[in-house]
């Protein structure tokens, strides 16, 4: 939901990235924003652009050279030596803000390649997900994993890796909904991140708890055939009721309720 809020110059109405893309907003576009009648208003294009900043152009700049460069190139510290002093001071920056990150596919890489941001949305997570897991075991492991599934945040409102690169992505992408405890995260004993939107978790947490607590101690393959939810969708929303002290895991996908 855009937020508005006071600044040093007035006041400025904030969208999230997710809200700005679906909405079709134009960062270099100017708009109009009016009040049509109580509780009602507008926000018009004006059909004048801004210009672009010289350090907007120097983004897009270096994000051109990132899109084009071969993998070889995208190497850390190879596309480094491909940029200007003032590319490269630009491309920290965008380091910094999340907007490229070094991602590795496996441990066993010594050196990461970057990508940018949009690269690395969840669909992404979900396709390399599952290309590492048909890469590590096969054809057979492929089909169970597509049963239980491999999510996006964006399409699936939840979402599980073991990437830590990844898990590092999306806490700065969602920053924002983060801090506003729009979108819950855990880490499990094992090392598996769990993302779960507010409202997702809302809206089964309740069911899942009362199971639990009458049929004490209970899988999650039976949570998840009983409610009719994907498993995934069941660890990840008891993983955050065992963060509350809600339930317990009395072994591997094993939950009990905790009076």
């Amino acid at each position: 939901m855009p937020e508005l809020k006071k600044t040093q110059k007035g006041y400025s109405l904030e969208f999230s990235e997710k809200e700005a893309r679906e909405l079709g907003l134009d960062s270099l576009q100017e708009y109009e924003f009016l009040k049509a009648k109580d509780g009602v208003f507008l926000l018009l294009e004006t059909g004048q652009k801004k210009a672009k900043s010289p350090e907007k152009e120097l983004e897009e700049k270096v994000f051109q050279k990132l899109s084009s460069a071969k993998l070889s190139d995208r190497v850390e510290g190879k596309f480094e030596s491909l940029l200007t002093p003032k590319e490269k001071e630009c491309f920290k920056k965008l380091r910094e803000k999340g907007q490229i990150v070094p991602f590795k596919l496996s441990e066993k890489y010594k050196k990461a390649i970057y990508k940018t941001r949009k690269e690395l949305d969840s669909n992404t997570i979900a396709t390399i997900s599952r290309s590492r897991e048909f890469s590590a075991q096969g054809k057979t492991t492929q089909k169970k994993e597509n049963k239980t599934g491999m999510f996006s945040l964006e399409r699936d409102d939840f979402t599980v890796t073991k990437n830590e690169s990844i898990a590092k992505m999306l806490s700065k992408k969602y920053a924002g909904e983060i801090k506003r405890k729009e979108i819950l995260g855990v880490k499990s004993f094992d090392g598996e991140y769990f993302v779960v939107k507010k409202e997702l978790y809302s809206k089964h947490s309740p069911e899942i708890l009362k199971f639990v607590k009458e049929h004490s101690p209970v899988t999650a393959e039976k949570l998840s055939d009983a409610l009719n939810l994907k498993k995934a969708l069941v660890r990840a929303i008891c993983e955050l009721l065992k963060e509350k002290g809600e339930i317990t895991e009395k072994r591997k996908e094993l939950y009990a309720y905790v009076p």
